[in-house]
């Protein structure tokens, strides 16, 4: 019989150890269990905390991007369609009373000055001042060579390419902050391919633009300056050919035509008192309709 009782007592005691190690057990898998779930919601919180960041880093891109493509084309600044004329006025340098009279004409004009001249220094100055375009109007040889005389610092086809590069850099050089170069008669010069590449080319490697003021229809300048590379344009309308103020007007009539037609036109003038006068009653009808601009706005 105490046999059979110590049997029973062992028995007992393997099966509570079987309980404990099975509670153990247990805990493992629910520790386990938490572990996953907790370290799953760290996981998760961190993708939805990163996926919320970029799509708030999307969300402000496209807010950006929304001011460049939604803009209409009806509520695009209504100047930018209009046709654009520019008004150049050679001949400046020879005169400060003439030279004030024109710089103080209220219009963003285009004026180009005489090389070498004792005002030539003083009137591109001035001019750059009062918000004008300063151009060089650079002598060059008419057909009716020397009976018909350009001035000082002319450029001559019987010159070598050096006379003809080393005359041109004085003619630059003495008039300050130009922005480019019209041609001041130059009939011969113009027609003149090879010689006129020796010029643009060096208006090219300075940064300048070139007008052909087409003093000869047989001129190809502008052309030949646009297959250089260079930024050119040339002479729609001569304003006072004829010094009468109804004849000037009738001018600025054909400038806005052209300008209508093409979208942009260049007219020349010349600093005299008619032509200032007709100006100045004529630009404020011009604005109405065009915008006038520098002659660099109109070169291409």
């Amino acid at each position: 019989m105490p046999e059979k009782k110590q049997k029973k007592s062992r028995s007992g005691g393997g099966a509570h150890r079987k309980s404990k190690k099975k509670n153990g057990d247990n805990l493992w898998i629910i520790l386990g269990i938490a572990f996953v779930v907790l370290l799953s919601g760290i996981v998760y919180l961190s993708w939805e905390n990163t996926s919320g960041k970029k799509k708030e880093r999307e969300a402000k891109q496209e807010e950006t991007r929304k001011p460049e493509t939604v803009i209409p084309p009806s509520k695009l600044p209504k100047k930018e369609a209009r046709p654009r004329i520019a008004i150049i006025i050679d001949d400046l340098g020879n005169s400060k009373r003439v030279d004030d009279e024109v710089l103080a004409i209220d219009a963003p004009l285009t004026v180009s000055v005489f090389p070498l001249l004792s005002d030539s220094k003083k009137a591109a100055e001035k001019a750059s001042s009062n918000g004008m375009e300063v151009m060089l109007h650079l002598p060059m040889e008419p057909h009716d060579y020397p009976k018909a005389n350009p001035g000082e610092g002319v450029l001559l086809t019987s010159m070598d390419d050096i006379a003809i590069i080393t005359q041109l850099y004085e003619d630059i050089k003495s008039v300050p902050g130009i922005k480019g170069v019209n041609n001041h008669m130059g009939s011969k010069f113009t027609e003149d391919a090879e010689r006129m590449r020796i010029v643009l080319k060096q208006l090219k490697d300075k940064g300048l633009y070139f007008v052909d003021s087409k003093t000869s229809p047989r001129s190809r300048s502008d052309k030949t300056a646009r297959e250089m590379g260079l930024r050119a344009g040339a002479r729609d309308v001569f304003l006072d050919n004829q010094q009468d103020e109804d004849h000037i007007i009738g001018q600025i009539e054909e400038l806005k035509k052209i300008a209508r037609k093409h979208g942009s036109a260049i007219g020349i003038g010349h600093p005299y008192p008619v032509t200032i006068a007709a100006l100045k009653k004529a630009i404020p009808g011009v604005e109405k309709e065009f915008n006038i601009v520098h002659a660099s706005e109109i070169v291409r």
